[in-house]
Parts: structure tokens; C-alpha cells; sequence
């Protein structure tokens, strides 16, 4: 779990280097409510990472479909990854991981 956040960080990371912070990053609310109307998707799992970034996933569990970002302290959310169903979420978070949701 921890090379997880450590990686969504990174990429976070990455991605604030250059010009593509605009095509993965958004205003947290904005993706919330995003993820929700157009794929269902909630909140579902939240872990802390480096520099009071927090790991977020959120899911839906109609369509088994997640996606993970990583969360600045000033309220933008960038995407790391995005999946469907357990196994391959499991395999992104490397370990068996149970979404819960909130």
C-alpha cells in the first residue's frame, strides 16, 4: 500500500511539472461530482500520502468501475489510475483490497 501512494504522488508530482496539469487535474468538487453523475462512482476509500496529499478512490458498485486520484492540500485532484472491477483494482493497490463505501 505504501509504493501505492508513494507512486500516486509521484505521478501527482509529475504532473504538476508540466503542461499536463490541465488535462488530469481539476478542482476536487469538480471530479467529485463528475465521477458521480457521469459513472456513479462515490467515494470509497481515502489513505494519507506525503506532503498532506491524500489518496482517494472512488467507485460504483453497479458497474465495478474505480478510479484513484491523489488530492493536494489546496483542493486539486489528479488522476493516477482508473479501472474496473476488484481484481484489477487489487492488482493497481498490491495487496487484496475491499472497497468500502462511505
Amino acid at each position: 500500500m505504501k509504493a501505492v501512494v508513494l507512486a500516486a504522488v509521484a505521478v501527482a508530482q509529475v504532473a504538476f511539472a508540466g503542461q499536463s496539469v490541465a488535462a488530469t487535474c481539476a478542482e476536487s468538487s469538480v471530479v467529485q461530482a463528475r465521477l458521480g453523475s457521469k459513472f456513479g462512482e462515490r467515494l470509497a476509500y481515502t489513505g494519507q500520502a506525503r506532503e498532506n496529499h491524500s489518496v482517494l478512490v472512488y467507485a460504483s458498485e453497479k458497474t465495478g468501475r474505480w478510479t484513484m486520484l491523489v488530492e493536494t492540500p489546496s483542493g486539486l485532484a489528479c488522476l493516477v489510475a482508473t479501472g474496473r472491477g476488484e481484481s484489477s483494482l487489487s492488482q493497481r493497490m498490491g495487496q487484496q483490497f475491499n472497497v468500502v463505501f462511505r
